[in-house]
């Protein structure tokens, strides 16, 4: 006995039908976790501007408190901050009536970006060459800026007031805007 095997050389309609359902609900679904993972990532790096915003709003109040002097010009959007401090920023070198051991911290709002630096002088103003206090925080000039409350009499402590108006990375017209009064503890200066 000889065994025959036939081949079908043909796709019925119904296999082929079958096939088009199985290969499109496949494709559907590839679809549907590639959006899933793009939303998911895009609300990723709304939270990580969102962080960033917050990291800048802390280093600028946990730095411009511990100022011995503050000079602010709301025009130019520049604050900086005399301390008197050792050059590792820890121990106070206890000299408050020399400036010539003093370092100077800086910040400014260069462009759409917030900029810093540190030196022995007062006279230097932040540039764009500056390093950034954060990556990729994109800050609205416009909006943002230093301003120094200095009350007369008993008014109350003079304040340095900071504005803050972030854009969200991913989403170009949605904004944050954080705002403080930091109160100064020495001796503020307006030029």
């Amino acid at each position: 006995m000889v065994a025959r095997l036939r081949l079908n050389k043909g796709v019925s309609l119904t296999e082929l039908l079958l096939a088009t359902i199985l290969l499109s609900v496949i494709f559907l679904a590839c679809i549907s976790l590639y959006l899933s993972a793009m939303n998911f990532l895009k609300a990723q790096k709304d939270r990580w501007s969102r962080i960033d915003s917050f990291l800048a709003m802390e280093h600028l109040a946990r730095r411009i408190v511990l100022g011995n002097d503050i000079l602010v010009n709301p025009a130019q959007k520049w604050v900086k901050v005399r301390w008197d401090y050792q050059s590792d920023y820890n121990l106070p070198n206890r000299t408050p009536e020399s400036y010539a051991d003093d370092q100077w911290l800086k910040y400014g709002i260069v462009g759409n970006t917030l900029r810093w630096r540190v030196d022995a002088t007062p006279d230097a103003n932040v540039t764009g060459s500056d390093a950034e206090v954060q990556e990729g925080l994109f800050v609205d000039a416009t909006a943002s800026f230093f301003l120094l409350n200095n009350p007369p009499g008993p008014a109350g402590p003079p304040t340095v007031d900071v504005r803050l108006r972030t854009r969200i990375q991913q989403t170009p017209d949605v904004y944050m805007t954080q705002h403080t009064g930091l109160i100064v503890r020495g001796r503020s200066v307006d030029p």
